[in-house]
């Protein structure tokens, strides 16, 4: 059986302990509301989780819930192999062994609640770990086996291969071209995640000066959910204001000429076709832009890799000026805890010795010309 599931945010009226809360990702399957699910991601929100894992959770449900549905399954009466299919479903999909094993992990995080507050009686299933062993809490329950996750490296991009990816983007308008070209600039120059990149507004960028180089904006992190305080650079500024008061309007004024009621989202940037026409890009809409276009252009490279060059670059500058570079990549990337931004700092370090000892073997292996034995 075919079913429909869709995400939609609550509202004020949500309420839970005599509080309301609003902004909590609820699962609709055929334009019902999945009641347990959207009680946990509740609970969850509750516990203080992030919007950023929320919204993972919330994903990870509706998937699971639509898979079962087309094999006519209800969340309840389930049996390890449902996990295994859903596993491989995703695999087959395209999902890295990373993205498979964290659904996986959200599902079995799932069921162990549903058992707590009563919903089922026993676990259906348990992530087997990779040395075998059997948890406690799962005991009685089948395993399933997950494929070990692929630890992706740091990858930075360089600007040739940036270039080389916009080229290939299959886009018909300038609007559009300086639209994709600035989502990818605001992650590569200020470190910021796809979906933060998405929720960047025109009222952050219009009292900007582009003239004064110590400009920052305001930002809710994808992560931790808290404010957080983001440099601009200038030139990026003078771009984003151009691409406002020029393309962005005329974007505007179209919409409206077809539909006199369009209210336009504050978000900077907007789709010009399609279904979401007139809405704000999505933080997935983003991320499979870029994919399919550096697949276009022949490369291997992910949204993601624009934050990981904002960290490299960071760190090598940070090195340079012979500051404190583990602090300095934490502050600009925006990290909880300073051993996350180690990678990036490893990385650089790991580059410059690459270039010291290659020009030691340049400059000492062979003797300069002198006058006894000229070359």
């Amino acid at each position: 059986m075919d079913v429909s599931t869709e995400i939609v945010l609550s509202d004020d009226h949500l309420m839970r302990h005599g509080q309301g809360w609003p902004g909590v990702p609820m699962i609709l399957v055929d334009g019902l509301l999945a009641m347990e699910q959207s009680a946990w991601l509740l609970d969850l929100r509750i516990r203080g989780c992030s919007p950023h894992t929320l919204t993972s959770y919330a994903k990870t449900l509706a998937l699971w819930l639509k898979a079962l549905a087309a094999n006519d399954l209800h969340w309840r009466n389930i049996g390890s192999g449902a996990a295994e299919r859903f596993s491989a479903m995703l695999t087959r999909e395209g999902c890295a062994n990373g993205t498979v094993r964290l659904r996986m992990i959200h599902i079995q995080e799932y069921y162990r609640w549903a058992q707590v507050k009563g919903h089922i009686k026993t676990l259906p299933f348990h992530l087997q770990r990779n040395d075998g062993v059997q948890s406690k809490k799962a005991e009685g329950s089948p395993p399933v086996k997950l494929a070990n996750k692929t630890r992706r490296s740091v990858k930075p991009q360089t600007r040739a291969d940036f270039d080389k990816v916009l080229a290939a983007t299959p886009r018909k308008t300038t609007s559009l071209l300086l639209r994709d070209e600035l989502i990818a600039e605001a992650a590569r120059y200020m470190g910021l995640r796809r979906s933060e990149v998405a929720a960047l507004r025109v009222d952050q960028f219009e009292p900007l000066n582009p003239s004064n180089k110590t400009q920052s904006i305001e930002i809710f992190s994808a992560k931790s959910g808290r404010l957080d305080s983001v440099l601009v650079p200038a030139p990026f500024i003078k771009k984003v204001q151009d691409f406002i008061s020029i393309h962005r309007v005329a974007m505007v004024e179209g919409f409206q000429t077809r539909d006199a009621d369009y209210e336009p989202p504050p978000n900077i940037f907007l789709n010009e076709r399609g279904k979401r026409r007139g809405q704000a890009v999505s933080p997935d809409y983003i991320g499979e832009s870029w994919r399919r276009s550096s697949v276009a252009a022949g490369l291997d490279t992910r949204f993601h890799d624009h934050r990981s060059s904002f960290g490299t670059n960071a760190a090598k500058a940070a090195r340079l000026a012979n500051a404190n570079t583990r602090a300095i990549v934490k502050e600009l990337l925006r990290h909880k805890h300073e051993h996350t931004s180690e990678i990036y700092v490893k990385f650089d370090e790991l580059q410059s010795d690459r270039l010291i000892r290659a020009r030691i073997v340049n400059d000492g292996c062979f003797d300069a010309p002198t006058q006894e034995h000229p070359e």
